[in-house]
């Protein structure tokens, strides 16, 4: 089985994410998906991109956080434009 690995612009929208998401911390995504804060915080950082959720926990922050970028980027790495409904 391949090792995940997120693209830089990828990286920097989970970052947004876990530090950027209004009305929503670090510490509240950690207990949301069941991981440490620190565990979270280094899911942001983008010194450290071995260092990923699984993908379950990176829908979970998803639903959580009701934050979009990730997906905007994947979308636009795939030739797609992500249109709010």
């Amino acid at each position: 089985m391949q090792e995940m690995t997120l693209s830089r612009d990828a990286q920097i929208a989970l970052w947004q994410m876990v530090n950027k998401t209004p009305n929503c911390t670090a510490k509240e995504i950690a207990q949301a998906i069941g991981d440490s804060h620190n565990t979270v915080c280094n899911y942001g950082n983008q010194n450290m991109p071995a260092y990923l959720p699984s993908l379950k926990k990176l829908e979970a922050m998803i639903f959580f956080t009701q934050n979009p970028a990730l997906l905007k980027v994947w979308a636009h790495e795939l030739g797609f434009a992500l249109v709010p409904v």
